[in-house]
């Protein structure tokens, strides 16, 4: 089945030095100890990705109604920054559903995303990015924010949200990460917010939040929109404090 993305290489918009990069081995460091005498796969229903600041808000504000779990994370070998930590969590008991928050770029997006899928092995998997609308091409004007999807050719799922449009792409790690499930033959579904400016605000979380509709987070938070929009906000309102603080 022919994949109905389009996304290049990510290493094309690497500047660093190649060889350098392709070095670059990550490393799951999971919270239990006892999880590295185990089986290195992790199975679970569904895994969601935030890889922007508004997606990593609204995940926050999923997993402060529920008890999660702290599952470990991907950092490069040897590396100490928490910058570069993954965290991988657990939403519910039986781990069926997995968080990963991923804002921050890796060093190697392609080696990134190749461990990722080595060590989880999930039925669906969700991803959400931000987008400044310049990077957009259209002959049409369009009401900011909105959405545009990409998805490998094994998601089945109905989807009512426009498929990114030719000739745009995607890039970087979300590129990585798709075309990697892709390889692999996993359903997966990248969701793409264009907004008008870098500032998280709450018409892209509500956006964000309504693809989560019929997710499987959804349903084991059980937590609605007006909720969440509460702690987004106070969330929001925290970061550009901390963003002006020393201006």
């Amino acid at each position: 089945m022919t994949a109905n993305y389009f996304a290049r290489s990510p290493f094309d918009d690497l500047d660093d030095d190649e060889n350098t990069l392709e070095d670059v081995q990550y490393i799951f460091y999971p919270t239990d100890q006892d999880q590295k005498q185990l089986s290195p796969e992790i199975k679970c229903q569904e895994m969601i990705i935030a890889f922007d600041a508004a997606s990593t808000i609204l995940l926050q504000g999923y997993l402060s109604n529920t008890a999660a779990k702290n599952i470990g994370y991907l950092a490069v070998e040897g590396q100490t920054s928490q910058r570069h930590q993954y965290q991988i969590v657990g939403v519910n008991s039986d781990n069926s559903v997995l968080i990963c928050f991923c804002s921050d770029k890796p060093l190697n997006s392609f080696r990134w995303a190749q461990k990722l899928l080595q060590i989880v092995d999930a039925n669906k998997m969700i991803f959400l990015t931000s987008s400044h609308q310049c990077n957009y091409q259209s002959m049409q004007r369009m009401d900011l924010p909105f959405l545009r999807t990409l998805r490998t050719g094994y998601w089945t799922d109905h989807v009512s949200i426009t498929a990114l449009e030719q000739p745009n792409i995607i890039t970087d790690t979300p590129a990585a990460v798709l075309t990697e499930c892709q390889l692999k033959e996993k359903p997966a579904i990248l969701y793409i917010c264009y907004t008008e400016s870098s500032v998280v605000d709450m018409q892209a979380l509500k956006l964000f939040c309504g693809c989560l509709t019929g997710s499987l987070l959804k349903q084991s938070t059980n937590v609605s929109w007006e909720v969440l929009r509460s702690k987004c906000k106070k969330a929001i309102n925290l970061k550009l404090s901390s963003n002006t603080l020393y201006m």
